[in-house]
Parts: C-alpha cells; structure tokens; sequence
C-alpha cells in the first residue's frame, strides 16, 4: 500500500493544485486522512466493479417487473 508521507511535498498531488493550499502536509491528523483516504480507494475500487453490476442487473429486473405490472 502506498503511504501519503512517502511522497514527500509533492504529496498532495492527488487533488487540484487549488485546493491543495487548504491542507497542511506537515500535520498529522492530514497525514493521517489522506493515508486513511488512499487505503479506502484501494479497496472500493475491487469492490465497486462488481457492486454496481449486481446494483444494476437488480435495478433492470425491478424497473422490468414495475412495468410489466403498471402495463
């Protein structure tokens, strides 16, 4: 897993260069976050392929089912 400090002061390019003023790199708890926030986007990305098809093929059986009954 990659860590946030690794990247040293260019860490922060994982938002726009704006916003990035808004954060202090040399804070723990933004440290922290940000290690908190990568962690998180390394998981749901595996997950989040196959939660939106199981969403979807749901959703197409549901709105097929609501229409075979209001027709």
């Amino acid at each position: 897993m990659k860590k946030f400090r690794a990247e040293n002061e260019n860490s922060l390019k994982i938002c726009a260069p704006k916003i990035c003023r808004f954060f202090d790199v040399n804070d723990n708890a933004t440290i922290y976050f940000f290690d908190q926030l990568i962690a998180f986007q390394q998981v749901y990305t595996v997950i989040h392929r196959y939660l939106c098809l199981f969403v979807c093929f749901i959703g197409v059986i549901l709105n097929s089912l609501h229409f075979y009954v209001l027709t």
